[in-house]
């Protein structure tokens, strides 16, 4: 969101229309801010409160109030709290893995499919950053591979990441490919470097808490 704000706002884009790149380079930055922003939003709006719900009324107080939400909160996030907490119980690491996955499956290509990626001009925008991130051609800043970078700074420097080539996220079964080979090297992290995400789980959490200003 960071790079297509820059973009966005910068000359940039007016270099690369005279490259023949895309004629709607300015246009398509703004949308892909535009459609991240909502894409974010959506899958917050419908899983923070769920899980908030969670922690303090355990799974009985989902599965009592699912119907309660308006909207409701789609089955499949139910389920997957269901096979999480059956998995917590037994002890299963892969029942709860499964019920990870099955969340994720509702806001990969159920909710951010609607809320952003249905929209056509951000399909645009995604083709085109494959076809030059992955290129030999310079970009000169233009296009971003896709990569995770598991760091409070979004910063591969020195940090882990995932970088993922040969598709876009606009790609229904690339992304979600992507998404879950994500949620893997996640949990091995935590598994493997747990103090590498808790520093970075707690600068997030630190600066959410500067920013809205609570002491």
């Amino acid at each position: 969101m960071e790079h297509a704000r820059d973009l966005s706002n910068a000359t940039l884009p007016k270099i690369t229309d005279t490259l023949h790149i895309t004629q709607d380079s300015d246009e398509l930055a703004k949308v892909t801010l535009k459609k991240l922003g909502d894409g974010n939003k959506a899958v917050f709006e419908e899983l923070m409160p769920a899980h908030e719900l969670y922690v303090k009324n355990g799974i009985d107080g989902i599965k009592q109030c699912a119907n309660e939400r308006r909207p409701p909160l789609p089955e499949a996030v139910v389920k997957g709290f269901e096979q999480a907490e059956q998995g917590k119980l037994t002890g299963d690491k892969a029942l709860m893995h499964t019920g990870a996955e099955t969340m994720l499956y509702q806001e990969q290509l159920v909710t951010l499919q609607k809320s952003a990626y249905d929209d056509a001009m951000f399909q645009k925008a995604l083709q085109i950053n494959q076809k030059w991130s992955e290129g030999w051609l310079p970009t000169f800043g233009m296009a971003q591979p896709n990569k995770i970078v598991f760091d409070a700074a979004c910063s591969a420097k020195g940090a882990p990441f995932l970088e993922m080539h040969g598709g876009n996220l606009g790609d229904k079964a690339w992304r979600w490919n992507f998404a879950k080979t994500t949620v893997q090297k996640f949990t091995d992290l935590v598994a493997n470097q747990p103090g590498v995400i808790n520093s970075a789980l707690g600068k997030i959490a630190n600066a959410g808490i500067a920013k809205v200003g609570i002491p």
